[in-house]
Order: structure tokens, then C-alpha cells, then sequence
């Protein structure tokens, strides 16, 4: 009995191995692409670094930032205009806030007085596109703003998101924050900023458990869904970020790649709708 078991167990060996063979094959034929999602963009750059991804897809001024800063990283970025969409970055509320009207307006006259554009310029050196932005602003309907309580405000954000929001000696900085402070100050609201980190910043403004969120928070229908925004204030899109000596021309190029992204961002879901178009 134990003669007869072994040419089987031999049999049964071959078949595992050529079932292994079968799925090994494909997957490559389906072209090896893989996301890596990463709780921030800086420890994507970093796993770029350490080449366990490829490439990362994130906000163009993001990348740009880094980049600058970090000239000794070798990263290289492009856009791709034809397949990266522009969007637009807004103050999330929870459904229903009763500051969501105050906030609007004190942000539209920040744009509209000059004092955000001189916060731009601090931050980016130079001039942003302030008709552009009144324009998409003037499709969105400013509610009139009514009674409410004279609180401080609490504000979430992820301090991890340079130059919008990020740490410098124990402080949180960028120009989100800037502007955050101007629209209070206009707004005539005290408030405080705590870095609660990208994920729990969603989960936090569902529960009420913070008054609002600024981090650079791409507006789109599917966020509506869960949370009110803000009127826009920066127009974005994403750029793909790699090392030198890799070929990279255009968001199609990313097939068959290992990239990175941050988990939860619209980064992550450009990179999903290039690879679900190449199918």
C-alpha cells in the first residue's frame, strides 16, 4: 500500500506544481500592476526611495514641493493633462454644519480682498489664477448665513501633506493653515487646529467630532455623499513621481508598474481609473 502512495503522492506533486505554473502565468499576462497604498504621501515617497514601489501618483504641488526639497532623491515628475483631471480642494463640514454658510462667506471675501492671494504667493511664489477660481466659485450657491453659537471651532487636519499642511518644529504649518486663519479671523471665529492624520479625519468629521477638516481635501460627487464642502479654493491634479532611468511619458505608463499612493486619496483613484481603462 505505501508503494502504491508514493508514484501518487509523485502525481499529485506535478499537478500542484502546474497549478502554480498556470496562476503564476496569469498574472503576468494580466500585466503585473499593483497598488501600494501607504498612510502618507511622505512614506510613499520613502518607499519610492527604498524601491519597493516605482513610482508614486499624487498632487501635483506635492510633488513638486518634494522634489524641490529633496533635489538628492533623483526623483523626476510629469504630468498627463489628457488623463489626470483637474479638481478642486474645499473645507469639508458634516452634513447639515451651521458654519458651513459663515465659513463660505468669509472665504470668498479672502479671495475676493486680496489676502489670499498674498498668502499664495508666500507659499508658492507666485500669482494664482484668482478670475479662474471666482468663476468655479460663482457656479456653487453661497447660502445666507444664519444664527449660530460663537464657539471655538475645532479643526481636524493631516500635518502630513507639505507645502498645505505639514509639522516644523512642533508646530503645524502650511498654507491650508494660512488661509484657515484668515477666513477665521474674517469669519470672526476662534479656533484650534488638531493633526488628527488622514483617515481618522473622515471618520471624525461623520461622527461630529470636529467642527470641520482643511487638508487639501479634494471635492468630488462620491465625499458629497458623506460630507458638505466648502466653496473651492485651489484648483489641483496629480503627477506621477519615479526615479531617474525609468521611462515614463504618460499616465498609461504607470501599467505594469508597482506603484504607490496614499490610502484614501483621489491620487489612489486616478491611478485606479488609468489602470481600469488599460484592461
Amino acid at each position: 500500500m505505501k508503494n502504491l502512495l508514493k508514484p501518487l503522492n509523485l502525481v499529485f506533486f506535478f499537478v500542484v506544481l502546474a497549478v502554480l505554473a498556470a496562476c503564476s502565468s496569469e498574472t503576468t499576462t494580466q500585466e503585473t500592476t499593483s497598488i501600494s497604498k501607504y498612510e502618507t504621501t511622505a512614506v510613499a515617497f520613502m518607499a519610492l526611495q527604498n524601491g519597493d514601489v516605482e513610482l508614486v501618483v499624487t498632487d501635483n504641488v506635492v510633488a513638486n514641493e518634494y522634489i524641490k526639497n529633496n533635489p538628492e532623491s533623483g526623483f523626476k515628475a510629469i504630468d498627463d493633462q489628457e488623463n489626470f483631471e483637474s479638481e478642486f480642494y474645499g473645507l469639508m463640514f458634516p452634513k447639515g454644519s451651521e458654519y458651513k454658510a459663515h465659513l463660505d462667506q468669509a472665504l470668498k471675501t479672502v479671495i475676493e480682498n486680496g489676502t489670499y492671494t498674498q498668502i499664495y504667493q508666500e507659499w508658492f511664489g507666485t500669482e494664482p489664477n484668482v478670475d479662474f477660481l471666482l468663476e468655479k466659485i460663482a457656479e456653487e450657491t453661497i447660502e445666507a448665513p444664519g444664527e449660530v453659537e460663537m464657539k471655538k471651532l475645532v479643526v481636524g487636519t493631516d500635518a502630513a501633506f507639505a507645502p498645505f499642511e505639514f509639522m516644523d518644529n512642533g508646530q503645524i504649518v502650511g498654507f491650508d493653515i494660512d488661509l484657515l486663519a484668515a477666513v477665521m479671523a474674517e469669519a470672526g471665529f476662534e479656533y484650534e487646529v488638531n493633526n488628527v492624520g488622514w483617515d481618522p479625519l473622515f471618520a471624525s468629521i461623520q461622527g461630529k467630532n470636529i467642527d470641520l477638516a482643511v487638508s487639501a481635501i479634494t471635492i468630488n460627487d462620491e465625499r458629497k455623499e458623506t460630507y458638505d464642502f466648502s466653496i473651492p479654493y485651489f484648483e489641483s491634479t496629480h503627477m506621477i513621481v519615479f526615479k531617474e532611468g525609468l521611462e515614463i511619458n504618460d499616465a498609461n505608463d504607470i501599467i505594469g508598474k508597482r506603484i504607490g499612493v496614499q490610502n484614501g486619496t483621489t491620487g489612489q483613484s486616478a491611478a485606479e481609473r488609468i489602470i481600469e481603462k488599460n484592461k
